[in-house]
């Protein structure tokens, strides 16, 4: 049987510093359908269930992408 604290909502600021990213990739995978949340009361969470399914969803490479090096440009110095 799950412990109570473990299906509580966590709120959207605890989970960002929980997973280390930044606010703005936190916005961009919400905006993208990747992380679902909840507003309560004004504030915005994530259900026990949805951190499941993103879990899983990053377990099974779904949001896996090649890794793009920046390029380094040449700087023209006039």
């Amino acid at each position: 049987m799950p412990a109570l604290l473990d299906e509580l909502p966590i709120s959207l600021d605890a989970f960002i510093q929980r997973v280390g990213i930044t606010d703005v990739t936190a916005w961009r995978w919400r905006r993208d359908g990747k992380l679902k949340t909840s507003n309560i009361a004004g504030r915005v969470y994530i259900m026990p269930e949805d951190a499941r399914e993103f879990t899983r969803r990053v377990k099974a490479g779904e949001f896996a992408q090649t890794h793009k090096a920046p390029r380094r440009e040449k700087v023209l110095v006039e």
